[in-house]
């Protein structure tokens, strides 16, 4: 929260809950062979996306942009 925040504005607000629970990682080594797979499987679907430089004006549920805000939340959390 910011110094002059007062809880009162939503836009300042977290899109993750403040009591949210610590979940560890648990890391599970994966072998040379699927490393390598899983790889490919991940360059052959980047390489298919393309830039979108043309928008719809399709309205698109609150709860989607928050969750799209959340998920974005927990690339950089820790």
């Amino acid at each position: 929260m910011y110094a002059d925040d007062d809880g009162q504005n939503p836009e300042l607000l977290s899109a993750l809950p403040w009591d949210l629970e610590h979940v560890p990682l648990e890391f599970k080594r994966m072998s040379v062979e699927d490393t390598m797979q899983r790889s490919l499987e991940f360059y052959t679907f980047m390489n298919a996306r393309r830039t979108v430089r043309f928008f719809s004006t399709d309205p698109v549920p609150a709860d989607v942009i928050r969750n799209i805000i959340r998920t974005a939340g927990i690339l950089f959390k820790h």
